[in-house]
């Protein structure tokens, strides 16, 4: 990827994925890495070898877990609507009320987690690629 700017705007800072903030004197052993980026020895250690921003990945990752929750009632609200809507227009007693509302609970939960699953593969898939 691109060169990597510090988080903080101000040059010698990282935040690593422990969320520790490291100063550039207390980074013993700290390299750049792609012309910015000073990566600390703990970065490394989980993983983080420079060429992407932690705290945005850690950010975007929040963004489309919020989106996927979201889309995923309101696809569960259309569902859910959608096996119930013949209640609008017959009368299909105590029982077949009931029948109705267990397949709309039902439909309903699947169609919210098939959304969020769907959103959350479609997010790592774009991340991976």
């Amino acid at each position: 990827m691109g060169r990597t700017a510090p988080l903080s705007g101000r040059a010698g800072l990282h935040d690593c994925r422990g969320g520790q903030r490291l100063s550039g004197a207390r980074l013993s052993g700290a390299k750049p890495v792609a012309g910015t980026a000073v990566v600390c020895n703990a970065c490394r250690g989980h993983g983080y070898r420079g060429g992407h921003d932690c705290r945005g990945e850690r950010d975007a990752m929040t963004v489309e877990i919020g989106f996927a929750l979201l889309t995923g009632v309101f696809v569960a609200a259309l569902a859910f609507g959608a096996v119930l809507s013949p209640l609008l227009f017959t009368d299909p007693g105590r029982t077949g009320t009931g029948v109705l509302l267990a397949a709309a609970g039902s439909a309903a939960g699947v169609a919210f987690v098939w959304r969020v699953v769907r959103v959350l593969r479609r997010f790592t898939g774009r991340r991976a690629g």
